[in-house]
């Protein structure tokens, strides 16, 4: 019988890692929570306890906290700052102050910089900045500078509806294609401009075959059948496909010529079937398609 191979140390210590990391997480999160679910009506004394509770969470919820420390703000001023003095000294202060910014509150925001040691020139013309601004706009730019493309989209969605030109450059920049035709499924015009750029975008990533699905969504049936013949040689049949849908139609010549280099890769690769089929069919050349089938051992259908 064959032997199992035996485990390094180094084997049986990466093992034990993956086997115990999720559950120690479960379980540093589940007393956590069991410590804030006692807790919850005994804020008075105990806010430092719940505040740790909450960084402590693997990953820590810095969000939950900075609630916390919010909601003091709108009780207690005095709370509030030794709230914020703990949690920025339990966490990262600059992500304490980015996760700030993610939930938009400027308040909160500018309480925890005060803990950093940023210079206030620097972060309070932007706050105020950001304070002077529309909702809208103001999360636009907060998830833009978080790189939260996405969810800047959809508030630059709501922001710009008719100022498509903002939305198509913000788009492109960010690669949000995807984001983009979900936001504007609804919006024929819009959807194909979208679906243009798109499949631009995947020609010029060599994403051939996904490019050419776009292209001839689109009923631009030349470049589709450029990108299905680039894709594979086993899209034959969608570059021709689309070859023949093309307006104005293509000449004779030009047809011919795609025929032969698609039965020539096909050729290359092996496919003898499909590639006399091109043979027989396209360029009218029966004894290079029987040679071919022959080739590939279809002697029926050679004879």
């Amino acid at each position: 019988t064959r032997r199992e191979p035996k485990l390094q140390n180094g084997d049986i210590a990466a093992n034990l890692v993956k086997d115990t990391q999720p559950r120690s997480s479960s379980k540093v999160n589940g007393i956590c929570n069991s410590v804030l679910e006692v807790l919850k009506t005994r804020t008075a004394t105990n806010l430092q306890n719940i505040i740790t509770a909450h960084v402590c969470k693997s990953p820590p919820a810095l969000e939950d906290g900075l609630l916390v420390v919010a909601r003091l703000m709108n009780e207690s001023e005095v709370l509030a700052e030794k709230a914020v003095e703990h949690i920025c000294f339990l966490a990262d202060v600059n992500k304490l102050y980015d996760t700030a910014l993610g939930m938009y509150n400027l308040d909160l925001a500018l309480l925890v910089a005060q803990q950093t040691q940023k210079d206030p020139r620097e972060y309070l013309p932007f706050l105020q900045k950001l304070q002077e601004m529309v909702a809208l706009r103001r999360h636009f730019s907060i998830d833009d500078l978080l790189g939260r493309y996405s969810k800047a989209l959809s508030h630059l969605y709501e922001l710009s509806k008719d100022d498509y030109s903002e939305i198509e450059a913000y788009v492109t920049k960010n690669t949000l294609y995807k984001n983009a035709l979900t936001l504007y499924r609804y919006e024929p015009s819009r959807l194909d401009s979208i679906m243009g750029l798109y499949a631009t975008y995947l020609e010029s990533q060599s994403e051939f075959r996904e490019a050419a699905v776009a292209y001839e969504y689109l009923h631009l049936y030349g470049p589709a059948s450029t990108c299905y013949q680039r894709a594979s040689s086993s899209y034959w049949r969608e570059s021709i496909f689309c070859a023949s849908q093309q307006t104005p139609p293509l000449s004779e010549e030009a047809f011919k010529s795609l025929a032969a280099a698609l039965a020539e890769s096909l050729t290359m690769a092996k496919d003898y079937e499909p590639a006399a089929h091109i043979y027989t069919n396209y360029l009218s050349s029966i004894p290079t398609a029987a040679v071919l089938l022959c080739k590939g051992y279809h002697f029926a259908s050679a004879l």
